[in-house]
């Protein structure tokens, strides 16, 4: 059977938008696909009659990324499906279509001069509430010459914090504001004051329930709620802004349920597997599912519950909970999966120097023969308040087909082991370290056939910042990949849209305390490295900036390190998750040429351009 190939994820399904109809018997969700010769996704909207457990495809296009239920049988979805979808020069336009289930071509509903990134039908078949995009920073092109708007884009103004977002670019005076439309006039109305930031929004009655805060220099991370009363057109508070983080919300018999954080605690409790709860209007939960693998989304309504589910080594599909258990009705993924070598996870725990357990495991290489020697790969998570578990890893499942020994584990400073565990501020390079340390000492001893001397190290983001750390800490590593990285806490602050109230050094600035960020930087330590090194970083990359690649080449260079760095036009943060197929695709090759280039002597030591 063929081995799971650096390529084959161009195959891969990945499933969103998950929702379920008014009464609950279909649901719709939106699947993409990746086309590495456009170099893009393409994406369509699905249909699921959950009794049935049958699917249907119902776009074509490969352009419908949302959509929402505007009635029984009716979903609502944006769309550019003709020129006339395209906004002029300098305008915003959004056209939104509508698809009746019972059959037909999807008609054009209506257009909204904005930029409108969520829908939310208030079940009149009139109102609709929508979060837009407001570039206060750009001049109205209904208002300003064609030469105005074309000099406005010359200039980037900086007049907040933060200053730029991933994935957005510079946001400086950006806002998402709450809009509400009538269908009858065909008139958008603004809710929100232009300074305000829209977070979560949803329908409660006819009531208008929502998130937000309003800044004008520096954005905090807590959010108040607030409803707008359709009768009245008055806004009031329900919750005052200052106090808690809120994140989601959601309505349910005219209750308004919501989480939210004090920002006091880190860290959560479960390790190998997903729960699903629910909870009744007086706070009493009910256990509906406990899942072996991760539950990325779900939905629950007129008795019926949804999800899109990995189970253990396997790839996204859809789920229907039916007598307390999940059952799969899709197969996006698996028949692919089902043709190729899928290489087992093995747990191998250890317990660390505080006497903790520390969750570990191991891909062994495809084709293992016990007492043949074997390089290995130390992978280390992102967060650094994430986690692994047994779920599909591509990049993983490529190195263990290419032969390598691929092991990885959750070091103090993980999520899923509470809020002690998962608090390493102030504490970078210490008891992480340590743990990553001893679980390849204990890897190494369990699994005699990798060879120590032929053991590599890679990570991305956090992870990318311990393998910074671990270059310039110990010569053990034949080879290392650092990925969307930080190596000098000092240079980064003021750069990234986290440093700026980044809690890595107990809210250390370099004016106060600029020894703090210096001492868990890993730059002051590089002066010791010998291992060669690779670094891939994206150019618009504004949660770990691409600056901190360039420090870290050229220390390398300049001390006679081997290193090499690949940087992506135009990726952010989410290369390696979401970028153009072809850089996926490109970012994978780097990485394996390195680590065959110096882990294994046949490669002869070089890597291709």
């Amino acid at each position: 059977m063929q081995n799971i190939g650096l390529e084959d994820f161009l195959e891969y399904s990945f499933l969103s938008r998950l929702q379920l109809s008014p009464d609950g018997s279909k649901a719709a969700f939106v699947v993409s696909r990746q086309d590495k010769k456009e170099n893009n996704y393409a994406a369509d909207i699905y249909l699921a009659h959950c009794a049935e457990r049958s699917i249907t495809r119902l776009t074509h296009t490969g352009k419908e990324h949302d959509f929402v239920w505007d009635g029984a049988d009716t979903l609502l979805f944006s769309s550019r499906r003709c020129e006339a979808d395209e906004p002029r020069r300098f305008y915003h336009k959004t056209v939104f279509y509508r698809l009746s289930l019972s059959g037909g071509e999807a008609c054009r509903a209506f257009e909204l001069p904005y930029d409108v990134k969520e829908v939310r039908p208030c079940g009149d078949g009139v109102h609709y509430a929508m979060a837009v995009r407001l570039d206060h920073t750009k001049p109205d092109p209904r208002t300003h010459t064609v030469e105005e708007c074309e000099d406005a884009e010359d200039y980037i103004l900086l007049e907040e914090m933060p200053f730029a977002t991933n994935g957005e670019g510079y946001t400086s005076g950006v806002r998402m504001a709450l809009a509400l439309y009538d269908a009858k006039t065909d008139e958008t109305r603004l809710l929100t004051q232009p300074q305000f930031m829209l977070g979560a929004f949803e329908w409660a009655g006819q009531q208008l329930v929502y998130t937000g805060h309003a800044y004008t220099k520096v954005k905090a991370k807590t959010r108040g709620m607030y409803a707008y009363d359709m009768a009245t057109g008055q806004t009031r508070t329900l919750v005052e802004d200052g106090a808690l983080a809120i994140y989601h919300i959601g309505v349910t018999g005219g209750t308004v349920l919501f989480t939210a954080s004090d920002l006091k605690q880190y860290g959560s409790a479960y390790r190998f597997e997903s729960r699903l709860r629910s909870i009744n209007s007086a706070g009493r939960q009910h256990e509906e599912l406990a899942f072996c693998g991760g539950i990325q989304m779900f939905d629950m309504r007129g008795g019926t519950t949804v999800f899109v589910g990995m189970e253990k080594n396997s790839l996204q599909e859809l789920y229907v909970l039916q007598d307390g258990r999940a059952v799969c009705i899709s197969a996006f993924n698996r028949p692919l999966l089902s043709a190729r070598a899928v290489q087992p996870v093995h747990y191998t725990p250890f317990t660390n120097r505080a006497g903790q357990q520390i969750d570990g495991w191991v891909l062994m290489p495809a084709g293992y023969e016990k007492g043949k020697k074997y390089p290995g790969i130390l992978e280390i998570h992102g967060g650094p308040k994430a986690a692994y578990g047994e779920v599909f890893f591509h990049e993983m499942q490529v190195l263990a087909g290419c032969g390598y020994f691929v092991f990885f584990c959750n070091p103090r400073g993980s999520d899923a082991r509470g809020v002690q565990f998962a608090d390493v501020r102030g504490k970078y390079g210490t008891i992480d370290y340590e743990d990553l340390m001893d679980f390849t000492d204990h890897i190494l001893a369990h699994y005699p056939d990798i060879d120590a001397s032929r053991v590599g190290v890679t990570g991305g983001s956090y992870g990318g910042i311990m393998t910074n750390w671990i270059i310039g800490h110990t010569q053990r590593f034949a080879a290392a990949v650092s990925c969307r990285s930080v190596a000098n806490f000092v240079s980064d602050f003021g750069q990234s849209e986290i440093s700026y109230d980044d809690d890595l050094a107990l809210d250390s600035k370099p004016w106060a305390a600029p020894e703090l960020l210096w001492r868990e930087s890993a730059m002051p330590y590089l002066s010791g490295c010998k291992t060669p090194t690779l670094f891939l970083h994206s150019t618009d990359d504004h949660t770990c900036c691409v600056e901190q690649t360039k420090e870290l080449f050229t220390a390398l260079t300049l001390l006679g390190v081997p290193t090499r760095a690949c940087l992506f036009k135009g990726e952010d943060h989410e290369l390696s998750r979401s970028g153009k197929p072809r850089h996926r695709v490109r970012r994978l090759k780097e990485l394996v040429q390195w680590m065959d280039a110096w882990l294994k002597p046949q490669s002869g030591g070089a890597v291709s351009g």
